[in-house]
């Protein structure tokens, strides 16, 4: 049995969700269309900003942050 209903609501940070067809993109997109609530981070800004206005033009709901996880004073 296939359920997508455990992450329905749940806040999601997904990082390197900037990347057009990456990895990070896709899991956001999937988690977004499940009723998850994301944070999506990526070094590039816009690209991530990007990934985000798809999620909301989806009818998800995400957030864009840049960020790059290994710098200290990003996390």
């Amino acid at each position: 049995m296939h359920t997508t209903d455990h992450v329905t609501g749940k806040v999601i940070v997904i990082t390197g969700a900037g990347s057009p067809g990456g990895f990070g993109a896709l899991v956001s997109r999937k988690a977004a269309a499940r009723g998850a609530l994301l944070v999506c981070a990526d070094i590039d800004e816009s690209a991530v900003r990007g990934t985000v206005a798809n999620i909301v033009a989806d009818g998800g709901q995400a957030i864009a942050v840049k960020a790059d996880v290994t710098s200290i004073d990003d996390m």
